[in-house]
């Protein structure tokens, strides 16, 4: 996932960081080291919803709040995220991204059976 912190167009000078990213990263020693002791890594959870073609974030409204607490020498510019995202697919903000990470959401699959037996 991917949100825009400034405010596109305007303020892309071609060579600042435009968005604030979640990005599963499975060969990372913080993510190799959590799965390794069976925890779950940092990753951003987000919903899709197929027959509808939606996408369902219910965090967006810390994405602000989670930017400025990791990146505190970066200005967040770009308008305020919703308190959250629920759309169709095809109907994002601008300059919004939402990929799925196939491996991340097997990962995710696996620990909720080990904890609670079922999907």
């Amino acid at each position: 996932m991917s949100w825009p912190k400034i405010k596109l167009p305007e303020e892309d000078d071609g060579v600042c960081n435009t968005h604030f990213t979640y990005l599963w990263e499975p060969q990372s020693p913080q993510t190799r080291f959590r799965i390794s002791n069976n925890q779950m890594p940092e990753m951003h959870v987000w919903v899709i919803l197929p027959d509808r073609q939606e996408i369902l974030d219910m965090t967006t409204y810390y994405l602000k709040m989670n930017h400025d607490g990791s990146m505190p020498d970066s200005k967040w510019t770009a308008p305020d995220p919703p308190d959250y995202l629920w759309c169709r697919y095809n109907k994002l903000p601008p300059y919004v991204i939402y990929n799925p990470y196939p491996l991340a959401v097997d990962y995710v699959v696996q620990m909720v059976r080990k904890t609670w037996g079922r999907v």
